[in-house]
């Protein structure tokens, strides 16, 4: 049987506090969550990789600040608390608006990451022949033997 215990005023505020830092930290991994958007759509893979060790530490303070307000779930008081109610589900929704910028951030990786693949196979099969000048764009080689001179 689940333990219950009587809310006091300490475990109030402790409740109001845990509760207010987990939606700044959400609050903080959907700003980052935008940023990465933006580094990867301008590819610009240094700031994803500083993107990716704030992203996972966010991650990893939000779970554990879950798994501390989850304690307060087993009082009746607390889930009967309309105002807990209104707390817990904005973050929920905040939570699924992240999710939501991450699956966009997947697909736009494996959109590029496909085309990086179809390029660099592309790249193989002109077996050397293209190259690229100053600026970037590709002219074709020609290959002649020793007797013939372009």
């Amino acid at each position: 049987m689940a333990k219950t215990f009587k809310m006091d005023n300490d475990l109030i505020a402790k409740l109001d506090a845990l509760l207010e830092q987990q939606s700044a930290n959400i609050d903080e991994l959907y700003d980052l969550l935008k940023q990465e958007n933006g580094s990867i759509n301008k590819q610009n893979n240094d700031k994803l990789i500083d993107i990716a060790k704030n992203k996972n530490q966010l991650i990893n303070d939000v779970k554990k600040t879950d798994i501390q307000i989850s304690y307060f779930n087993k009082n009746k008081q607390v889930t009967a608390d309309r105002a807990f109610k209104l707390k817990t589900n904005a973050i929920k929704m905040k939570l699924q608006d992240c999710q939501k910028i991450n699956e966009i951030n997947a697909q736009i990786i494996s959109v590029k990451s496909a085309s990086l693949n179809r390029l660099s196979q592309a790249l193989k099969l002109q077996n050397n022949n293209l190259t690229y000048d100053q600026k970037g764009n590709t002219k074709s080689q020609l290959t002649t033997s020793k007797d013939f001179e372009i």
